[in-house]
């Protein structure tokens, strides 16, 4: 994760919000149908492996501060997660949202990831689609949390079509949580340029990612989409590649020292209060 953005709906969605309530653009559908094998790869290679476990359960609780920093919704009300990622890992966002009487709804290219985090979360609703045209009618969902889902775009023309069917889907005065890469952050510049290739033989970077976004260009892209922004923040703060790899290492020890590494990452977030916070927010 890396910006995170609250942002509220209001009761007139903007004109761009209108023109993604769910028509087919022209060449969506070709994309679709050449992502969907790649991420059902992905998928399938990811529930098979289960890697970055201890990094995986890190980010979840990651998440769950973030939720938890704004009013909790009503029991009953409806959420839609924009993919169950998380769901086939050791990260599950899914079972604490549903602990907290929310009705949840997600959707993913990769068939092999909706069937398997059905399996895997009893009480999830989740559908095969794509987040630039999501299968529910406008006004669906009291909140919609958005964790790095829309990081892996070729161009920001994918984030700006996302965030209007995120816009569609709420109800007026709706919620949207939303974090995606920092491209104020000089590694993510890095590792999503020049090193991705490099980093993804390595290892480190598992899957593609895309186009970013700066704070200001974020916070444009949700104004334009009809949202007001309520917050602004760059969090997950330890060095990602360090982090990771930590956390691989310390994977097969005693659950006292899995729980000391996670405890430490935690104390990197202190760096969101200082001037300096977006450019070490991942």
């Amino acid at each position: 994760m890396a910006e995170a953005i609250e942002a509220f709906a209001g009761g007139c969605p903007s004109a761009l919000a209108s023109d993604a309530s769910g028509r087919t653009k022209r060449g969506e559908s070709d994309e679709s149908a050449e992502e969907a094998p790649y991420w059902d790869g992905i998928g399938k290679r990811w529930i098979r492996q289960r890697p970055q476990r201890l990094w995986r359960r890190q980010s979840r609780d990651q998440q769950i501060s973030l939720l938890a920093a704004w009013p909790l919704l009503p029991a009953g009300s409806a959420l839609l997660k924009t993919d169950p990622f998380d769901e086939v890992g050791e990260g599950a966002l899914v079972p604490w949202l549903l602990s907290r009487g929310l009705r949840v709804s997600s959707i993913d290219l990769s068939a092999a990831v909706v069937a398997e985090a059905r399996q895997r979360c009893p009480g999830l609703e989740a559908r095969v689609a794509e987040v630039r045209r999501l299968p529910f009618s406008s006004a669906s969902f009291a909140m919609v949390f958005s964790g790095s889902t829309l990081d892996h775009f070729a161009s920001a023309t994918g984030i700006d079509r996302s965030l209007a069917e995120c816009t569609r889907v709420l109800e007026p005065g709706g919620r949207l949580l939303v974090t995606l890469d920092n491209g104020a952050h000089s590694l993510i510049l890095l590792r999503n340029g020049v090193l991705q290739g490099v980093l993804r033989r390595l290892g480190l970077v598992r899957y593609h990612v895309g186009t970013m976004l700066g704070p200001s260009q974020l916070r444009c892209a949700v104004e334009a989409a009809g949202l007001e922004v309520k917050e602004l923040t760059p969090v997950s703060h330890a060095p990602r590649v360090l982090a990771v790899a930590m956390c691989g290492l310390i994977t097969p020890l005693p659950r006292w020292c899995q729980q000391a590494a996670v405890a430490s990452l935690q104390l990197w977030e202190g760096l969101e209060r200082l001037p300096t916070r977006w450019f070490t927010g991942h």
